[in-house]
């Protein structure tokens, strides 16, 4: 499988997911002395290992509703989808750079591949689909060079399964288990994911 560079990261975002993202980028117009502002991407992060790291915490064995199939081949399906942390930095001058604090709400964080999923069996059927991606929270330090943002991220899938007769779903909700760092580079920490 081809390494996915954030470049392409960007290109793959639906219109829809990335159409307020880029109207935010059109609308810092070149003005002399105006701010300039710039996404860029960090990750892409797996949902699955996300997962993955959520059932090992929780020390879950058993499956995760009936007609499920077994943690591994939800894992692997659920890597299908990658995350990706979007983020907005600002120069006020050529020198200095900064993240972005305006009232656009940047960190994002945005998802691309696989968000359904879907197992069919015989008396056994399961669908899995991603239904929230949300910010749990930020800190950004801007006193280090270069300046650096530690972020967390809250997860939520439905899954619906089918065993025979007997039909169970269930809300799972998770969060990575510690906090995404990240400089101002879009470069990943030392020690994260």
């Amino acid at each position: 499988m081809k390494r996915l560079t954030r470049r392409a990261a960007l290109a793959a975002l639906s219109a829809a997911s990335f159409g307020p993202v880029a109207a935010t980028t059109r609308a810092a117009a070149p003005e002399a002395g105006a701010a300039k502002h710039e996404l860029f991407v960090v990750g892409p992060f797996c949902l699955g290992d996300w997962f993955k790291e959520y059932r090992e915490r929780k020390k879950a064995r058993r499956p995760i509703v009936a007609g499920a199939p077994d943690d591994a081949e939800i894992i692997e399906s659920l890597n299908d989808c990658k995350l990706y942390v979007i983020d907005r930095r600002v120069w006020k001058d050529k020198d200095t750079v900064r993240f972005d604090d305006s009232q656009d709400a940047y960190p994002k964080l945005v998802a691309e591949g696989k968000l359904r999923h879907f197992w069919d069996e015989k008396g056994m059927n399961c669908t899995i689909w991603v239904t929230r991606l949300a910010l749990a929270g930020s800190k950004t330090n801007h006193r280090t060079p270069p300046p650096f943002r530690e972020a967390s991220w809250n997860v939520a899938i439905d899954i619906r399964g089918e065993k025979a007769t007997v039909v169970e779903t269930a809300s799972y909700a998770f969060m990575s288990d510690r906090p995404t760092s990240y400089d101002i580079t879009g470069k990943l920490l030392l020690g994260q994911r």
